[in-house]
């Protein structure tokens, strides 16, 4: 079930606007210009509970992140997301996604999802579709890029957060940033799901889990590792059909 319950969208400034300059989808995206005082947009949510999936097509560049967060009297970040520029061993420039594992006390450390995209004069080529399941329940997250689960079981910021209440887009000082596609709901948006549990019935399926139950953390095939780690795995095993070193389920094009 999609839920459209955005009490509001605000910005940092009047720079951020609607623009036809670029789109993931249709005719019009947000553009989020660079300003030497970072710009944001900033949508405020009811509250919404777990597990929650907020899925949109973003082209970060330069310092921009997205962060899912609570301000207030007691402001807290859940889920933080980035794009840093790296230069591979042929001079080829890449944005690599990097996600926040949080120590739940305010702090933590950006991994690597080994995800990239094509970068242009330290701007992006092309558009990923990224999407967050976030279990305000075990205070954890999921992140997919381009429907793929890349990063799992990634760890709050801060723990002390129950609901879903703020979605924040941050700019560069040097680059735009555009945002398109936003999507929040309660169910799955990327595939078949009947238990919400983030892997897709059709592997579990596969190897005889069962789809009506969430069983993300079960063993059921006795090899040690919970179905989220076999899933994972799966998933990394796509193998480099084009021998760049990148496997083929987590590369870009």
């Amino acid at each position: 079930n999609s839920v459209n319950q955005v009490a509001e969208w605000s910005d940092s400034d009047a720079n951020v606007i609607v623009t036809n300059e670029d789109a993931a989808e249709g005719l019009h995206s947000v553009k989020v210009p660079p300003t030497e005082e970072v710009s944001f947009l900033r949508g405020q949510f009811d509250g919404l509970e777990t597990p929650v999936y907020v899925a949109f097509q973003a082209k970060l560049a330069g310092d921009s992140f997205v962060a899912m967060e609570r301000f207030g009297d007691n402001p807290a970040h859940t889920v933080l997301t980035k794009a840093v520029e790296e230069v591979d061993e042929h001079g080829a420039s890449w944005g690599v996604i990097y996600a926040m594992n949080g120590d739940r006390l305010g702090g933590g450390d950006w991994i690597s999802t080994g995800v990239r995209a094509p970068v242009f004069d330290s701007y992006p080529v092309d558009w990923l579709h990224l999407t967050y399941r976030v279990d305000y329940a075990s205070s954890t997250w999921d992140l997919y890029v381009d429907n793929v689960m890349v990063a799992a079981d990634l760890n709050f910021v801060e723990e002390d957060v129950q609901s879903f209440t703020h979605f924040s887009f941050h700019g560069d000082k040097k680059h735009a940033a555009f945002l398109d596609s936003f999507v929040v709901s309660s169910r799955n948006p990327l595939f078949e799901d009947a238990d919400n549990d983030g892997v897709s019935d059709h592997y579990e399926q596969l190897v005889g889990s069962n789809v009506s139950v969430d069983d993300r953390q079960g063993d059921h095939d006795g090899n040690d590792q919970n179905l989220l780690e076999d899933y994972m795995e799966a998933l990394r095993s796509r193998g480099d059909r084009d021998g760049d070193g990148m496997q083929d389920g987590m590369e870009i094009r």
